[in-house]
């Protein structure tokens, strides 16, 4: 990010500044112009009354954009603050239902004759089919030694 001399408080400051010199500088013109023959402590007195009002205006203006400036800062921060216990609420709920899916991962109804699997339907399905379904498996299938020799006793 660039350094801008602008964008700095000083220089606002400055500008505010130069504008109430040229305020006070026409208004002493106008001053000296419609009562030439003022005493010079009335035209003081004027004066700092004059500039009093102009420092009070200025005053308010600076401390009404101060107080909209807070007031969007305070927006900003109940936002944030929202937001923030809304991620905690979501960061708990995803935690309770990943311990749920934990727990239900480790629950899997079989049958013990056949092996198939009882879905959330209460279908019974194929241990394969099951496994299929609920995750990337892929299956290929053969036999193991124990099985070739019960199922096929005169092969060798």
């Amino acid at each position: 990010m660039k350094f801008k001399f602008e964008d700095t408080m000083s220089f606002k400051i400055l500008k505010i500044t130069i504008f109430m010199l040229l305020i006070m500088s026409l208004f002493e013109t106008v001053k000296q112009t419609i009562v030439p023959h003022i005493s010079i402590w009335k035209s003081h007195g004027i004066t700092i009354v004059f500039s009093t009002l102009c420092a009070d205006i200025a005053a308010f203006f600076a401390i009404r954009k101060m107080n909209l400036q807070n007031f969007s800062l305070l927006e900003k921060n109940l936002e944030s603050e929202q937001l923030k216990k809304e991620l905690e609420q979501n960061v708990r709920e995803l935690k309770e239902a990943l311990m749920e899916v934990k727990t239900l991962k480790c629950l899997l109804p079989i049958c013990s004759g056949c092996k198939k699997i009882r879905d959330d339907n209460g279908s019974w399905k194929q241990i394969e089919s099951y496994l299929h379904d609920h995750s990337d498996l892929e299956f290929s299938h053969g036999l193991c030694p124990d099985c070739i020799r019960k199922l096929y006793p005169d092969t060798k």
